[in-house]
């Protein structure tokens, strides 16, 4: 799994969960061209799993995003 400088991407293949997480509470989760890439090589990395059946997306601190 790639090393994110703006999402937290973590996975639960026995639960087939996976999380993405928003992780620039600064800035009110605002997604910028870095953030909105990363997401974009998350959910691809997700797509390919077989055992993920699920993607939570959520925002760390007070707002999902901005």
């Amino acid at each position: 799994m790639p090393d994110y400088k703006h999402i937290i991407l973590e996975k639960d293949p026995n639960e087939h969960i996976a999380r993405l997480t928003i992780n620039r509470p600064e800035r009110r989760n605002a997604l910028n061209d870095d953030a909105t890439a990363e997401m974009g090589q998350a959910i691809d990395d997700v797509a390919a799993d077989d055992d993920i059946r699920v993607l939570i997306l959520t925002g760390a601190g007070q707002a999902f995003c901005a």
